[in-house]
């Protein structure tokens, strides 16, 4: 009998151990932006190939050098009561009946791995259907490479974008040679517990792709939202030619396949970076690490591209370069 007792008091404490282990709040990854307050001076880093903050109607000319037109729907706001950081952040229009806006999509330095940080916020009583978030493409230069419903030869494109579903979780969209059907794979948050949106705040969103090597599924997916590894997928097979690197990226907010919007709302994209390391969630001042150029006004409002970034972005950066800590993330102004 008490050999019985004692296992059963062991097996408990076991329990009780796994169950803390498991409820134990995730700790918050923080990577390059910590070591710039607000982002300023985020460019400068070689690693950062474009950031903007939004701070003036000409951000896609200034940190893209992008001239055409962007797309209906997409409008600079400098309003207070909704801008994350800076003086203006992109408001964009969802349209009742439409898909619009559709995507916003420039070419970057050709890279085995690209890192996506944005963040967003929806407006109040925001209608969840699914819909489309940044991320980035890997094209040949055929004109129909980019064609929905095409399933990637191995040799011709490879791309992955988030999105969020009816159910407000954020979840991958990629496709690559080996999805199940015409169409890009729908992937799960997978790492703890999934995040439901909420509307009126801020989120920190971020994602990577990591291309495979030809001949091997060792591709890789990862989410973080406010700076916590929400998904993790692994062993894909993005290409079959090495000379298929992610060479575009894309600004999202459509509503995507058969459905349409429901209705007229709006959502809001602030302190957009795209780097070849992970980025992580922006510091407050006080907390920003190890930068000793900290506090310095970019020299163009919107945060023009590395010129770093532009000559090495197609080193193949291991992506390793954050750290688990407790600084405060930035936020959003009252």
């Amino acid at each position: 009998m008490r050999g019985f007792r004692l296992v059963f008091v062991i097996a408990l404490i076991v329990a009780m151990l796994l169950s803390s282990a498991a409820t134990a709040p995730a700790e918050v990854e923080y990577g390059l932006a910590a070591q710039y307050a607000n982002d300023e001076g985020i460019q400068a880093h070689p690693a950062v190939i474009a950031a903007t903050g939004f701070e003036t109607p000409q951000w896609a000319a200034h940190s893209f050098n992008y001239s055409r037109p962007l797309p209906q729907g997409y409008q600079h706001t400098t309003n207070q009561s909704i801008v994350m950081s800076g003086t203006g952040c992109l408001e964009i229009q969802q349209t009742a009946g439409t898909h619009h806006p559709y995507e916003f999509a420039p070419s970057i330095p050709a890279s085995e791995i690209v890192f996506v940080r944005w963040y967003r916020r929806y407006e109040d009583g925001y209608d969840w259907t699914q819909h489309k978030m940044p991320g980035v493409y890997a094209k040949e230069s055929s004109a129909q490479n980019g064609s929905a419903g095409v399933r990637p030869t191995g040799c011709d494109k490879y791309s992955c974008k988030l999105f969020v579903d009816w159910d407000a979780k954020p979840a991958f969209y990629s496709y690559h040679p080996d999805q199940e059907g015409i169409y890009g794979d729908h992937f799960a948050q997978n790492v703890g517990m999934p995040i439901v949106l909420e509307t009126e705040r801020w989120y920190c969103f971020e994602m990577m792709l990591k291309s495979n090597t030809p001949g091997l599924h060792d591709g890789e997916l990862k989410m973080w939202i406010d700076g916590i590894l929400t998904g993790h997928i692994e062993g894909l097979r993005f290409r079959t030619c090495d000379t298929l690197k992610i060479n575009e990226f894309t600004h999202s907010a459509y509503v995507g396949g058969n459905w349409v919007s429901d209705r007229d709302q709006k959502l809001w994209d602030d302190n957009l970076v795209i780097a070849t390391e992970y980025i992580g969630p922006m510091a407050n001042a006080e907390d920003s690490v190890d930068n000793p150029n900290n506090g310095e006004n970019p020299s163009d409002p919107d945060l023009t591209p590395s010129t770093n970034a532009l000559s090495q972005a197609g080193s193949n950066s291991s992506g390793s370069g954050c750290f688990i800590g407790s600084l405060t993330p930035m936020m959003p102004k009252s």
